[in-house]
């Protein structure tokens, strides 16, 4: 899946903060830096403090009770973009959580973004089952502040939008969904920017991002 630009300016906002100008003697395997400009200089400890220090949160998506928090400020669709861009999670994994742009149906300035939690992916012609789907149209070039929260067990799901609750309801087609499948996965269009992104284990009260040791 394209991932957009958006996801690699704030790791390295957050990197270069982290970092104090150190050697690139020592850079772990399979890790590039870039010899033109800008250039990050860091060393195997940084890599290791950096994941020490942003390793917060939840040690892995929390499958049967979370909450997922983020502001997007999106764009219209341009050129490379499909109608259904994902912009969170992967939508060919069964049993998670994604977001994506449904464009098709927009007016000028205006846009839909989507939340499912698919319970089956699309094989073929055959469409996915969902336990539960809601669609919000939202202004573009604004900030909007998406909470969807979720407990499998109760069979609940609610997605709020700058604070408006959407009507719909979980689908007892989709009873048996958890997040077990989930990927953390970033997207979008070019251009959208995706903000103070957390995950919290509503079982445990863990917030933050989960660990990249656990996935």
């Amino acid at each position: 899946m394209k991932r957009s630009t958006i996801v690699s300016k704030p790791i390295v906002v957050a990197v270069s903060a982290l970092f104090a100008g150190t050697a690139l003697a020592g850079v772990p395997s399979g890790v590039s830096v870039k010899t033109s400009h800008p250039r990050l200089y860091v060393s195997a400890f940084d890599f290791t403090r950096l994941e020490i220090e942003a390793a917060v949160g939840p040690k892995t998506f929390p499958t049967q009770k979370g909450e997922l928090k983020f502001t997007l400020t999106p764009v219209p669709k341009g050129t490379g973009d499909t109608a259904t861009t994902t912009i969170f999670g992967d939508q060919n994994a069964p049993n998670s959580l994604y977001v994506r742009h449904a464009d098709s149906a927009t007016s000028a300035g205006r846009t839909l973004v989507q939340v499912v939690l698919q319970r089956t992916a699309r094989v073929g012609t055959t469409e996915p089952i969902n336990a539960f789907a809601a669609t919000f149209e939202v202004t573009t070039g604004t900030p909007h502040e998406f909470v969807v929260t979720w407990d499998a067990g109760a069979k609940t799901a609610v997605l709020k939008v700058d604070n408006v609750q959407h009507p719909a309801k979980w689908q007892p087609a989709g009873d048996g969904w958890t997040a077990s499948g989930q990927k953390f996965v970033l997207g979008g269009h070019k251009g959208d920017q995706l903000k103070n992104l957390s995950v919290r284990n509503l079982a445990t009260n863990e917030v933050g991002l989960p660990r990249l040791r656990g996935q």
